[in-house]
């Protein structure tokens, strides 16, 4: 955004050489004459940093539209309710590469015969091309199902037409190493400043953790499964639904793996809790 300040500063010096310039005269004017030169040629060169990295953008200005199917890879059907995440992302040709976060996060169901849309919006613009600039770096889709394998896609379909085969889950063992991928996948599309889109994702992953022992009724990995709640009660931000976590997973495994862990933590949330009620 630096140079953007400078383009500002440039102008503003310009405008002002204009207001005052009928006021001086000779070699007063002259000089006002040279210092708008010196602007202009100073303006020239970082207005082109603007335009030169966004010459894509101007051509196209908007991401194309999706049309999404996602199918079950040994039925063919389309898989219904399966949760979709499409993040859009900036791409950064900084030193060193890499991917920034998206800066735009749809969150969507697919209908009853697995199908989704989605649909075109603005691509990034680049704002600071001499010390590297960040522009639409494209867009990127997790589609999950708790019966069946997450699967990645991107927009590299030419005809618009995107197709998802998710392989079905057979294993307990399977399950919660789908969930563990669904859970980072989650974190990976989302960008933290989409609050309801993030609040969801978290209430589905909770939802697919306790559907595991009912799933899997005669498994041994229940307190396993059970355990990885914790993670995603951090992260929904309330202490409450965090101690209630603990304090139910203390009643089902009081001599768990992680009892002794969570009773520090019963201990350091009920700390926490009483001290903000006093601070109201």
């Amino acid at each position: 955004m630096w140079n953007l300040t400078i383009m500002g500063t440039v102008l503003s010096v310009v405008l002002m050489n204009v207001v005052v310039f009928k006021t001086l005269s000779g070699k007063r004017q002259l000089w006002a004459r040279l210092l708008k030169v010196i602007c202009v040629l100073l303006f020239i060169p970082l207005a082109l940093t603007i335009l030169i990295p966004n010459v894509f953008w101007i051509l196209s200005p908007l991401t194309p539209a999706v049309h999404g199917k996602i199918i079950d890879s040994e039925t063919g059907r389309g898989l219904p309710n399966a949760r979709v995440i499409v993040a859009w992302r900036r791409l950064e040709t900084t030193i060193g590469g890499g991917s920034r976060p998206p800066y735009k996060t749809l969150g969507m169901t697919t209908n009853e015969n697995g199908d989704f849309r989605v649909p075109c919006t603005v691509k990034a613009l680049s704002l600071n091309f001499i010390w590297g600039f960040a522009e639409y770096g494209g867009m990127s889709i997790f589609a999950y199902d708790f019966d069946h394998e997450g699967v990645m896609g991107a927009e590299d379909a030419s005809d618009g037409n995107l197709m998802l085969v998710s392989k079905p889950i057979k294993a307990d063992s399977e399950y919660l190493a789908n969930m563990s991928n669904i859970q980072s996948r989650i974190f990976f599309q989302i960008n933290e400043s989409d609050k309801s889109i993030l609040k969801e994702e978290l209430f589905q992953l909770i939802t697919g953790y306790r559907l595991f022992g009912n799933k899997y009724p005669q498994s041994t990995l229940h307190e396993e499964g059970f355990s990885k709640l914790s993670s995603i009660y951090a992260q929904t931000n309330s202490k409450v639904e965090e101690l209630e976590f603990w304090q139910e997973y203390l009643q089902k495994y009081p001599t768990g793996k992680r009892a002794e862990y969570g009773r520090d933590e019963i201990k350091w949330l009920m700390h926490w809790i009483n001290k903000e009620k006093k601070g109201k």
